[in-house]
């Protein structure tokens, strides 16, 4: 909240307002206390420093940021007695947010608008449990490209909400989303380092103060050693 009111955020073309750089943070919620509460936070966040319905609405893009990050990072989510690997969860949310640009005319008419997109989906598939198993004890270079991937999808599907939140309120047109796609691509990337960095920090802090809410664990400089292989747990 306090970034959302001291740091100014990017203006938007063609429509109102600016993207915070609360957005750089939304991914770290979920990596550190978890999917749910991660992007409760970040909503609740958001919707305290609203200043208007489209930022209201805007709110549940940082909101599923955390979430699909705090997904990646998750071995297992289970409901009903079944357990359902993070990263399917991560990546069904990622593919719905695309198909729901390509159900809109602006998106039927810029066909590779989401490029940026299908490479967080692309992520989610090659990765899959990789990132939840590096980010709770791999080394350290692991850890950092387990948090790196994890919020550039969580940025990513904050992304394509909030594309798809303007072109409900807002008369855009498809060569606007094209010719913002380059802008939009070094946005982004600038938000993932943000969130790379504090992240990395942040993990390793808590860790070694015993005090990461996600349950104690240790990041060694080594490859650690293990009692199942990688395959076992993709």
């Amino acid at each position: 909240m306090i970034v959302c009111k001291v740091v100014p955020g990017i203006p938007i073309i063609g429509g109102s307002g600016s993207i915070k750089f609360d957005a750089a943070l939304a991914p770290i919620y979920g990596l550190v206390i978890g999917p749910f509460l991660g992007a409760l936070a970040a909503l609740v966040g958001g919707l305290v420093s609203a200043g208007g319905y489209i930022s209201i609405l805007t709110s549940f893009c940082t909101a599923i940021s955390a979430f699909v990050a705090g997904m990646l990072t998750q071995k297992n989510f289970e409901i009903s007695g079944y357990k359902i690997r993070g990263w399917s969860i991560s990546f069904g949310t990622i593919l719905l947010l695309i198909l729901g640009w390509y159900v809109t005319s602006i998106g039927q008419q810029a066909p590779t608008y989401p490029l940026l997109h299908l490479l967080g989906l692309l992520i989610t598939l090659l990765f899959r449990g990789w990132l939840a198993n590096s980010f709770k004890d791999g080394t350290e270079w692991k850890l950092g490209i387990a948090i790196c991937l994890a919020s550039y999808c969580g940025i990513i599907a904050d992304h394509m909400l909030g594309n798809l939140i303007y072109i409900a309120n807002f008369p855009l047109t498809p060569q606007l989303f094209m010719m913002m796609l380059p802008i939009s691509a070094v946005e982004r990337t600038l938000l993932t380092i943000i969130s790379t960095v504090i992240g990395i920090s942040l993990v390793l802090s808590l860790r070694r103060a015993g005090l990461f809410p996600r349950g104690v664990q240790t990041v060694s400089r080594s490859t650690p050693r293990s009692q199942t292989t990688p395959l076992d747990d993709i």
